[in-house]
């Protein structure tokens, strides 16, 4: 079985990368150091979560003192990851603008380094001419598409319907949400103020309600009724379940 270790330049950075099997593993440590996190808050919580827990792969890599250990995920899990990184709680500005470059990006840089440009070189003497003009960019959009879907899915995957919801919105090559679905009601408003994803937890549908009505209080909106609010959340896309004969919201969290 064939192994390739790469380093891929991101914006200064070096994110180490390793194809083997026809599979991508990316090194989230060094990523960590990069962004400065702190690598044992990570790893726990790399380690609590049931997908990206079984994602988790050892692998070697050079590094300056010789060969080292290091903890991998594969690509499609890359973002799972990185979407659980609360950048509102990051204090310092440059970090935090940091962290989210690794969200919008790092994926995508990844995916055409060892996807995207393989593909070409593979396909180039047998496919026909690429062409030029209109038709260039079209297939340029198709390809930048099913990454972003691809982004949204493993994000749905990891974080919830809630997180894919609003990644999908910051994708340029999606198409813009049906306003049933979307919207800009209070309900919407609030959701996109007030509630973040955050794989594991489960929020009482008590809470949210009132959480709710006092974001309208303060910011001089009329509060739906709770049957409304829990149906409109429904149609946003916030998944609901019960437990004990009370409603929660699993996959999403209050923000502190």
């Amino acid at each position: 079985m064939t192994r390739e270790v790469a380093q891929v330049e991101f914006h200064g950075d070096r994110v180490w990368a390793v194809r083997e099997g026809g599979e991508v593993l990316v090194a989230i440590k060094p990523i960590c150091e990069s962004l400065g996190l702190d690598w044992k808050s990570q790893y726990r919580r790399l380690s609590q979560d049931v997908i990206l827990n079984e994602g988790m792969v050892v692998m070697t890599i050079p590094s300056p003192g010789g060969h080292q250990k290091t903890l991998c995920l594969p690509l499609g899990l890359l973002n799972g990851w990185l979407f659980g990184v609360d950048d509102r709680r990051i204090k310092d500005p440059d970090t935090r603008e940091r962290v989210l470059l690794y969200k919008r990006e790092c994926y995508q840089v990844l995916f055409q380094h060892f996807q995207g440009g393989r593909t070409a070189a593979a396909e180039a003497e047998e496919a026909d001419p690429v062409p030029a003009g209109p038709e260039a960019w079209e297939l340029t959009d198709i390809n930048a598409t099913r990454v972003e879907l691809d982004i949204v899915n493993t994000a749905r995957r990891i974080s919830g319907r809630t997180a894919a919801r609003r990644l999908w919105e910051r994708m340029p090559h999606l198409p813009t949400l049906d306003p049933a679905t979307a919207g800009d009601d209070s309900v919407a408003r609030w959701t996109r103020a007030r509630l973040t994803g955050a794989a594991g937890e489960q929020t009482p549908s008590d809470a949210a309600y009132c959480d709710y009505a006092d974001w309208c209080r303060h910011n001089g909106e009329s509060p739906v009724p709770r049957q409304t609010f829990g149906h409109r959340l429904g149609q946003i896309g916030v998944e609901k379940t019960r437990r004990g004969g009370r409603v929660y919201y699993p996959g999403v969290t209050l923000v502190a």
